[in-house]
């Protein structure tokens, strides 16, 4: 699982070349807006 804020393209690049799977906009962690990305089973 990882989170990134919404305006870093480059991590959410490297989260999905990773092999995580973006799940959409959380506000759950660090009190801010953040991207979502989760690896499926």
């Amino acid at each position: 699982m990882a989170v990134t804020a919404p305006a870093n393209t480059a991590s959410q690049k490297v989260c999905i070349r990773i092999g995580l799977v973006h799940k959409g906009q959380t506000g759950r962690y660090y009190n801010a807006l953040c991207e979502l990305f989760e690896r499926t089973a």
